[in-house]
């Protein structure tokens, strides 16, 4: 089978498999302008008008969390994204985890049902506060796709990232550049002991 494969592959010009690698990397790089351009769109938005709803029903505003002078590091994503996606963004959560501040981690689903949520919330290690927003008010929760963002003490998201599936290397520097930025080397090390 393998031999066919490669037998099969061989028939193709040089031209067409040239043409084939550019068209490929013509669409990434054109998803890649466009993850930027809604990054940008969203950036420094205001939580102030996102309701949320914790594991008790209890009905709260976004902002809120943010009220004690630490940023929260928040995963947002909705019930319609890429399910394998959120669950290994949620296993490295799990692995940097000890790397925050106690409930410096925020975890934002968007279910539309409660008992979906629910029973997500039930599954995920306490660590982590996870809430439920069923809308963002900006057009990057228009698309199916999982984002982080820091929700900073004046209640604003910043350094908003779309994680490539693909490119786990990126989202870790992504990770440890906003880890260092928001908390510092100094924060990190008080955590850890």
């Amino acid at each position: 089978m393998l031999l066919y494969k490669f037998y099969k592959y061989s028939q193709f010009s040089d031209k067409r498999i040239d043409e084939s690698v550019k068209n490929v990397t013509d669409i990434a790089f054109s998803e890649v302008k466009e993850h930027i351009l809604q990054q940008q769109a969203a950036e420094g938005a205001s939580c102030a008008n996102v309701i949320i709803k914790d594991m008790d029903g209890k009905t709260l505003s976004l902002d809120v969390l943010s009220g004690d002078n630490s940023p929260r590091f928040c995963f947002r994503f909705k019930e319609t994204d890429c399910d394998a996606c959120i669950n290994r963004i949620t296993r490295t959560l799990s692995g940097i985890a000890k790397h925050f501040p106690e409930n410096g981690i925020v975890i934002l689903s968007g279910y539309d049902n409660a008992r979906q949520f629910y029973a997500y919330a039930q599954t995920i290690n306490l660590k982590f506060s996870v809430y439920n927003a069923n809308k963002f008010n900006i057009d990057l929760d228009e698309h199916s796709l999982p984002y982080f963002f820091v929700l900073t003490t004046d209640g604003r998201m910043r350094n908003i990232f779309i994680p490539d599936e693909n490119d786990t290397k990126f989202t870790s520097q992504y990770v440890d550049v906003v880890k260092k930025k928001y908390w510092g080397e100094k924060q990190m090390k008080l955590v850890n002991n």
